[in-house]
């Protein structure tokens, strides 16, 4: 794994520099070869800390544009969401392992929630405390707190500290 993070952090920090210059030339090319396919693989495979690292290089991705900007190139531009792959990644990674969303999932037919929906809040919010509450039972009867995620790290952390 420490090898993927060198050869990644390579890869982006030049991708990230390419578009300082108004060019998405090496983010097509990094898209058409697989790229983000090859940095989910790297993170599913890592322990921590390269996994850890690996994360924390989506959000640079993340502020690449995909596409060419239609609007004249400004670098204030370079700290927003341009890229939608890499921000789609993120989230897999979260809802894999929350065990709140997968449980939300579970109980919606598949569907993740729609923050934007009325009562979404409401129903994340009852099911955040029942979780909690069983997970405190266990702790208390003995039970060995196990990860609801096949991630070798602690992915909600990674996620949390590379945004």
């Amino acid at each position: 794994a420490g090898l993927w993070l060198i050869a990644f952090q390579t890869v982006v920090r030049l991708i990230s520099a390419s578009c300082r210059f108004n060019t998405i030339d090496l983010v097509k090319d990094f898209e058409a070869a697989g790229g983000y396919e090859v940095l989910k693989y790297a993170v599913d495979h890592s322990t921590s800390p390269h996994g850890v690292k690996l994360v924390e290089l989506l959000p640079d991705l993340i502020c690449c544009p995909a596409r060419q900007p239609e609007e004249s190139f400004d670098e204030s531009n370079l700290k927003v969401a341009a890229n939608v792959r890499p921000m789609q990644l993120q989230e897999d990674m979260l809802h894999k392992s929350s065990p709140l969303l997968k449980e939300f999932q579970e109980e919606h037919a598949g569907k993740m929630p729609n923050l934007t929906s009325e009562g979404t809040l409401r129903t994340l919010s009852f099911m955040s405390i029942q979780k909690a509450a069983r997970l405190r039972n266990n702790e208390h009867q003995g039970g060995d707190l196990q990860p609801d995620h096949k991630f070798r790290f602690d992915m909600p952390s990674a996620l949390l500290q590379a945004t």
